[in-house]
């Protein structure tokens, strides 16, 4: 199995809080992966690491074997754009 998307030993914080601890996972071309848990446990803090919205307090993010926060902030929007997708929970929309 080749991972297309790689999270290796990522940790985040929110000042002095620990959310994410040492999380790793690796998720191959065309496979399903679904995060499940209690609210507050890091789900969403996880989603937008691996996003490459949020920079990890430490470890790594891997897309396609290139760490997403050594690249500049147009390789990271184009790889959002190309190759990551998300479905919010709420739509994410302001409709008026």
């Amino acid at each position: 199995m080749t991972a297309v998307l790689e999270a290796r030993a990522v940790t985040r914080r929110h000042g002095t809080l620990e959310v994410l601890a040492g999380v790793s996972l690796a998720i191959a071309a065309g496979e399903w992966v679904s995060l499940v848990g209690p609210s507050g446990c890091g789900k969403t803090t996880l989603l937008q690491v691996l996003g490459l919205f949020d920079r990890p307090t430490s470890g790594q993010v891997l897309l396609d074997g290139d760490d997403g926060w050594s690249r500049g902030a147009g390789w990271r929007a184009r790889a959002r754009l190309g190759c990551l997708g998300f479905v919010f929970q709420n739509g994410n929309c302001s409709a008026t």
